[in-house]
């Protein structure tokens, strides 16, 4: 995946945990026509922790997401119909290898996350 990809870690005072990540993505073959169009993705994934009321029972996590993906065209260029489909055609690939790529990389920090709220350690793959 060529572009640049960020994520930040924040904990709140509650103890939830909202992972922030943004990034962006261009054709990763030079030789196609549409170097002028990028994908844009960005979003946010909320843990929190429910502790039951009563002691014998068990404690749950809470998972909240939201993620877009957005074209991000250069100003002035000007489109014709077959190089627009080519654009959609492209746009629907790469989305679905970012959200493939993003899935892949959200999944083992949320993994790290859980093991690290498990076990007691620190360190994460995103700065906090």
């Amino acid at each position: 995946m060529r572009g640049k990809h960020t994520c930040r870690k924040y904990v709140e005072e509650d103890g939830s945990i909202t992972i922030v990540f943004a990034g962006r993505s261009g054709p990763t073959d030079t030789n196609m026509l549409y170097q002028d169009v990028q994908l844009q993705k960005t979003g946010w994934i909320k843990v929190r922790h429910l502790t039951a009321e009563e002691p014998d029972k068990p404690s749950y996590a809470i998972v909240e997401m939201h993620s877009e993906t957005l074209p991000r065209f250069r100003q002035g260029r000007s489109g014709l119909g077959q190089r627009a489909r080519e654009i959609i055609e492209w746009a629907a690939t790469s989305h679905r290898m970012i959200d493939d790529w993003y899935r892949r990389k959200l999944s083992e920090i949320l993994v790290e996350e859980d093991w690290k709220a498990f076990r007691g350690g620190d360190g994460s793959g995103c700065r906090s």
